[in-house]
């Protein structure tokens, strides 16, 4: 990560770094010694190769991983046998679908981000969460949200698989995550700002955010991230929406889905913008954003306390810990988003509604 120890960013990226040792503090006469690589990005970026890491699985299994050369530690497990890179399959050269299986949907469906898959005809309810997320299973993942689409069709994967500590993690990725306290709200005071949920008066669902999550240019294909995505789909007028109506018993049948117009729908049921202003863009593309999105001022935690529901798109670990402080309902849209399975570990908070939300 040698960027990070360019003039003017050290202690931006060695900020979580800091917090990770200072959590350590109390218990590191109880430590031996030891090199952990700790990503300073908030996405992941180890990105591994199907056969790369089955074999490497494989050799861990059967106790027969010591060390990889050229200082790519792996996991002592016996020290009598050696596993070196020449023993690993070559990669790959698929960019993100290298990481999935011959056999998987993303190795067999056509891929061309310039041609994304149509929406689906048929609505669906998601019955495995983690399963959901994953872009092998789905590719269509790789269309819509930034963490790919900044790399286009996506970079070559490691050749070994080298431990890495970072905050986020993907189906596709190895990187390991950790309990970090980057960002940790430990509860929103004043409590008069997060009133019970029954008591908040605005019922829409919520989001602020910036344009984050791929740069905004000429040359990226911005428009089918997912934060633009979210803001240009929720505040569009124009045409009808399909709806499944909610029963009035759990016998009931849902019944087929009925239209709605969205200029009446969106502004009674959603209030989502981008917050402040445009950034991560170039000049031109940052003046068109101004115009093409609605912008809004950033809200203060009383303002958003007053909403009953809110959608997390695109979450940032230490966002995500103060949403579930508080007193609403979270709504979870395409996670690194689509793909990070740590809500998948988290999701049993009892009052809290998850409902993944694909496009």
């Amino acid at each position: 990560m040698n960027y990070a120890f360019e003039e003017g960013k050290y202690e931006q990226f060695i900020f979580g770094s800091e917090a990770i040792i200072d959590l350590l503090a109390d218990i590191e006469d109880h430590l031996p010694l030891f090199r952990a690589v700790v990503s300073s990005d908030d996405r992941p970026n180890r990105l591994s190769d199907y056969f790369v890491r089955a074999s490497t699985l494989r050799a861990a299994h059967d106790g027969a991983c010591k060390y990889l050369p050229s200082n790519a530690t792996l996991w002592v497990l016996n020290p009598l046998i050696d596993v070196t890179k020449a023993d690993l399959p070559n990669i790959t050269r698929l960019g993100w679908r290298s990481a999935c299986s011959p056999s998987s949907p993303a190795r067999h469906k056509p891929f061309h981000l310039d041609r994304p898959p149509p929406r689906p005809e048929k609505k669906t309810f998601v019955y495995d969460h983690l399963r959901s997320m994953d872009p092998c299973l789905h590719p269509d993942h790789f269309h819509h949200h930034g963490q790919f689409l900044s790399h286009n069709k996506g970079p070559l994967p490691q050749h070994t698989v080298v431990p890495e500590f970072s905050y986020c993690s993907t189906p596709i990725h190895h990187d390991i995550r950790i309990p970090t306290p980057y960002g940790w709200l430990e509860d929103i005071y004043p409590r008069s700002d997060d009133p019970a949920w029954i008591d908040k008066l605005d019922e829409r669902l919520l989001w602020r955010g910036s344009n984050t999550g791929i740069f905004h240019n000429n040359k990226t294909r911005w428009q089918g991230s997912h934060r633009d995505f979210l803001v240009r789909y929720a505040n569009d007028l124009n045409g009808t929406l399909s709806v499944l109506r909610p029963t009035s018993s759990a016998t009931e049948i849902v019944g087929p889905p009925k239209e709605y117009h969205k200029s009446r729908l969106n502004p009674a049921l959603i209030d989502i913008a981008f917050a402040g202003k445009p950034t991560q863009c170039s000049p031109a593309t940052c003046d068109l954003h101004r115009k093409i999105y609605p912008w809004r001022e950033h809200q203060t935690i009383k303002q958003a306390g007053n909403y009953k529901y809110i959608i997390d798109v695109s979450w940032n670990a230490f966002v995500f810990a103060a949403l579930l402080t508080s007193n609403l309902r979270l709504t979870e849209m395409d996670g690194r988003g689509v793909s990070n399975d740590l809500l998948h570990q988290i999701r049993w908070f009892s009052k809290r509604l998850f409902t993944p939300n694909g496009k």
